[in-house]
């Protein structure tokens, strides 16, 4: 299956687990507008470990608390109409909290941080790197096959 990559910004991150080890990189790719990447990099922040000033990275976090930091920052953005949170962050009567709970999460471990369910924690982001790809990159490994 070819996988192409999209032209847009390219957003890599990378997280590490509790004390150091399990060393992740997760790409988000195709993002379309500065604002979005500026979205996800003020929410990446919030997962850095305290002593990198972040708040939620490594440590117990309350998921109500961090749907609630994730709405705000979404409304600094009026312009980010199609983030992945928008499930969980539009006034929407079609889910309660819970569910917007649980869309928040998946949407983190899916996209930016795994969870640690020993520690009961989110993992802590280490590093992330903004790229602008300007087209498209197509994928041409079939074309090295024997």
């Amino acid at each position: 299956m070819k996988h192409n990559i999209k032209a847009g910004y390219q957003l890599h991150i990378k997280t590490y687990e509790g004390d150091g080890d399990f060393y992740k990189t997760e790409v988000l790719s195709g993002i379309d507008l500065f604002n979005e990447v500026k979205l996800y990099i003020e929410i990446l922040e919030q997962f850095k470990p305290k002593w990198m000033n972040g708040k939620y990275g490594n440590e117990n976090a309350n998921i109500i608390e961090i749907l609630s930091f994730i709405e705000d920052i979404h409304k600094k953005y009026p312009d980010v109409k199609d983030s992945i949170f928008n499930d969980a962050t539009e006034d929407s009567t079609n889910y309660n909290i819970e569910d917007k709970c649980q869309i928040i999460k998946d949407i983190l471990v899916e996209n930016f941080v795994d969870y640690n369910y020993n520690a009961e924690c989110y993992n802590a982001v280490d590093s992330y790197k903004v790229y602008y790809i300007p087209e498209e990159i197509k994928d041409v490994t079939d074309d090295f096959k024997l």
